[in-house]
Formats: structure tokens, sequence, C-alpha cells
């Protein structure tokens, strides 16, 4: 268990813990670094649990850690494993909130909470469960709604980072109808404009060269790629000059290398899927538009970095986020899903005709100070609720 200066062997019970399943690059994972350096800012003691594994003290978000948050490693080979390590941390440490991130990681926080019968827990929902359900074939994905109706309501508030997400949980579980917050999660960071600013060091940026869609997601179906491949496919053949770059890594890979090959698109002249990489923002602030083209999303933070860079976005209608970040369509395209001739249309049409940036009250509310205040509002909530509860049982 490795613990920072201030972190988790501490006598002093922090204000809050933050668990989430690991600190490899991805969205849940980089809002959980975020609100940790917020509160700190804020003032409050605050620890980070991660379950241990490839996504430990070890990975690559450990470096975005602000000094003074408490970094500790359970020492679990996965989530659901580390169910009696964070109880025993409860009940050692006894944190006045555990706050967790995303399905999985929700259910082992509020189970271990039941053990350890020490610490409230707010629950952060990013994922429109019925939707990820009904596409999986995994048999612990369909035992997630019966888990999630029986212990997402002892939360001491549930959070949704959006409307949709809070509907399509409202269904999950009925039980909390009326209970779910929808708050804004901390995306827009100061780092933003100043990583973006970066040198690219990639020769399709250099002045001159023909335009870049630039998507960045995982290589997993529900990112639903292909669509993507088979629009940019439409482009080319339609004699546009495009090149479509995919930030990230992903099980797909080699399925959507040779899915690009089948649909004539030379990898490294035509396309290119270079990794994950912990700037993607050097690429999208100058690309041609950003492309998202997912079956199903929470609420897509690469949305809302593109808007705050001022970039051209078009994007699914999926269920759920861009709909509400996009709103309706006024800041950018909205497609069907999975229709690669609408999304090709879409591309044109920003390539043809580029808009002008989306207006600050795009994406203001996820600016991190201000969404790491609603949630530090909604704490200083749940430990008066928590203090009146102590009152009336004494």
């Amino acid at each position: 268990m490795s613990s920072p200066a201030g972190g988790g062997s501490g006598a002093v019970p922090p204000d809050v813990a933050l668990f989430v399943a690991s600190l490899l690059i991805g969205g849940a994972e980089r809002t959980a670094v975020v609100t940790a350096n917020g509160l700190l800012a804020a003032g409050l003691t605050v620890d980070l649990v991660v379950p241990g594994g490839d996504g430990g003290a070890a990975g690559p978000l450990a470096a975005e850690i602000a000094p003074g948050v408490g970094l500790v490693d359970l020492g679990a080979p996965r989530t659901a494993a580390a169910l009696p390590a964070l109880a025993a941390y409860l009940r050692r440490r006894r944190p006045r909130v555990l706050v967790s991130y995303v399905t999985h990681a929700n259910l082992v926080a509020l189970a271990a909470a039941r053990l350890a019968r020490a610490t409230p827990v707010v629950v952060v929902e990013v994922s429109t469960l019925q939707r990820i359900v009904a596409q999986s074939d995994l048999a612990r994905d369909r035992l997630l709604p019966p888990l999630v109706r029986r212990l997402y309501p002892s939360a001491a508030a549930v959070v949704a980072n959006s409307q949709g997400v809070a509907d399509d949980l409202a269904v999950t579980c009925p039980r909390l109808a009326g209970r779910i917050e929808v708050l804004p999660l901390p995306v827009v960071q100061a780092r933003l404009w100043r990583d973006a600013a970066a040198e690219a060091g990639d020769e399709w940026f250099a002045p001159g060269r023909p335009p870049v869609v630039v998507a960045v997601a995982r290589l997993v179906p529900e990112k639903d790629l292909g669509i993507l491949l088979a629009a940019v496919a439409r482009l080319r053949a339609a004699g546009r000059d495009v090149r479509l770059l995919v930030v990230g890594e992903g099980p797909e890979r080699s399925r959507l290398e040779a899915e690009a090959a089948r649909l004539g698109l030379v990898l490294g002249v035509d396309v290119r899927f270079p990794g994950a990489d912990p700037n993607p923002f050097r690429f999208m602030a100058r690309a041609a538009v950003v492309a998202l083209s997912s079956q199903v999303e929470g609420l897509p933070s690469v949305l809302v970095e593109a808007l705050a860079l001022g970039v051209p976005v078009v994007a699914t209608d999926c269920p759920s986020g861009p709909q509400e970040l996009l709103a309706g369509g006024r800041f950018g395209h909205l497609v069907p899903v999975g229709d690669p001739a609408a999304l090709a249309a879409a591309l044109e049409d920003v390539l043809d005709h580029a808009p002008p940036p989306a207006p600050r009250e795009a994406w203001a509310r996820y600016e991190a100070e201000q969404a790491t205040g609603a949630l530090h509002d909604l704490l200083r909530k749940v430990w008066r609720d928590e203090a009146t509860s102590r009152h009336s049982r004494s």
C-alpha cells in the first residue's frame, strides 16, 4: 500500500477519499485525479484510492496527482478483489466521505462501506447502464442492474454526469427517482490550453497538409470507430483529400486496422492509430474537426475539450451526452448512430464551411474549479445530513 505525504497512513482521517478503478488514461480516471487536486486546493485533506494491478499507483495518471493528495494502492489485482482491502482502509482511516466513480467501483465502494460501517458514500455514475447491458455479452454486466438496485439506494448521494445518465439510472433503479443529482464533471483544466499549444511533432499537422479528422477514443466496440472509418472512406472515394487520426488503444485495434484496409484506406497514409497519448490535445487543437462515432456514452469529455479548444465537432446523437453538450446541434453537428453516410456528410459540411468557435457557455460549467465546487457543495450537504443523523441517534 503506497502513500505519499499526507496520505493513507496518517493519523488524521481525510475529509474525502476518492475511489477509482485505475490510474490508466481514461475519462473517469482523469476526473478523479482532477477532483482530488481541486478538493485539496479548496482546503480539504484528500486520499485517492485505487485497487492496484496494472492501473495502480504506477499508472500514467499518477504523475498528475498534486503533492499532498494521499495515493493509496490497495494491492488488489482488480476492482472486485479490492473489496476486503477497501473495507479495511475505511475502518482504519475513517474518511468523512468516500466518493467513487463508475458502476463496478461504485458497487465495491458501497459493499465495503457496509462492511466497515464507517463512511457515507457518494457514487458517481457516468454510463447509461441499460444500453451497456443490452449490448454486452458478458455475464458480469448482466449482474449490474440487480446489484445497482440493491446497493445504490444505500448511498448518501448519487451523482450522474448528464441528464441522460440520470434518466437511465432512474429506470434501472426506480427507488433512486428524485434522488439523483446531475453535476458537471471537471473536464476543462488550465493545462488544456497549455498542452494544446505544445508542438504536434507530427508531419500530418504541418502547414499546407490535408485536413485531419481527429478521434480520441478507446478502441472498443461501443465507440463504433468502424463507422468513422467508413465515413472517411466515403470522403476519399469522392475525391476529398482528408486523413483520419484515431488516438487511443484497446482490443479492437487489429479489427479496425483490417477494416480500414478493407475500405481502401492505407494505414499510415490515410489513417493512423498511434495508440494512447497523454496529450491528445495538441492534435485536437490542430484538427479540422473532432469526430465522435459512439453508440453509447455517458457524457463524452472529448467533446467538451474540443469545444473549449474552439475546434468544430461532429458527433453521433447517442445516449447520452452529445445532445446535451451540443445543445441539440447548436454547438456542433449531430448525426444518427451507425450511419456512415450522414457522418460523412456532416464532416464534409464542416470541411467546406468551418463554423466559428463555440461560445464559452458551451463548456464553462465543466471548468475544473466550477465543477469541483459543485461537488464540494454536495459533500457539505452529505456532512450536514450525517451530523443530523448522528445527533438524532444520540
